[in-house]
């Protein structure tokens, strides 16, 4: 997908996220019929085609490409590996919610895993110690903050650790209200 093809085929807005399929030329299609049902029924329709963790995507041609990545492509030109949510709601694709991340950074701007047990990210207890241990992985590996009798100073520690060696791509257990 380029730049010139992508608008070509759809219109996005980048002040509310949402892509709407143009009218598409006969040369798209092999049939003067399948021109005139598809432009009937998609043409200046909204594309909204989630999947089972609500991104959304554009299908064509077998294909299908994220919106976010899309977004992306339509206002700066180029089709990034990644591309994260600020706000982490995946069907944000306004412009201003976008920017582009290394995997790492991705992961980082994540909520709580399902497996958590301690109800904060980089926490967990430690039965040997009885001690809550705050943990957080950076580029070169996990670094340990330290023991806590409080699992609430640990994620404290955590948070300041996460704005030290994640910058804008911090996810902190305070932006995610586990605490005031």
């Amino acid at each position: 997908m380029n730049k010139s093809l992508l608008m070509e085929l759809v219109t996005y807005n980048k002040d509310d996220g949402k892509f709407f399929w143009n009218v598409r030329p006969r040369d798209h299609f092999n049939s003067d019929r399948d021109h005139k049902i598809w432009n009937t029924k998609h043409s200046l329709s909204e594309i909204r085609n989630p999947d089972k963790r609500g991104y959304l995507y554009l299908n064509l041609n077998g294909k299908r490409y994220p919106l976010h990545k899309l977004a992306w492509l339509y206002v700066y030109g180029h089709y990034p590996n990644v591309v994260d949510h600020k706000n982490r709601k995946v069907n944000d694709n306004r412009i201003e919610n976008l920017r582009v991340a290394s995997n790492a950074d991705n992961v980082r701007n994540q909520s709580l895993k399902k497996s958590n047990t301690s109800g904060f990210k980089g926490v967990h207890f430690s039965k040997q110690k009885n001690k809550w241990i705050a943990n957080i992985r950076t580029d070169t590996g996990r670094v340990h903050l330290g023991f806590f009798s409080c699992k609430l100073e640990a994620a404290k520690a955590y948070d300041n650790a996460a704005y030290k060696y994640h910058g804008e791509f911090a996810m902190t257990n305070k932006d995610l209200g586990l605490y005031e």
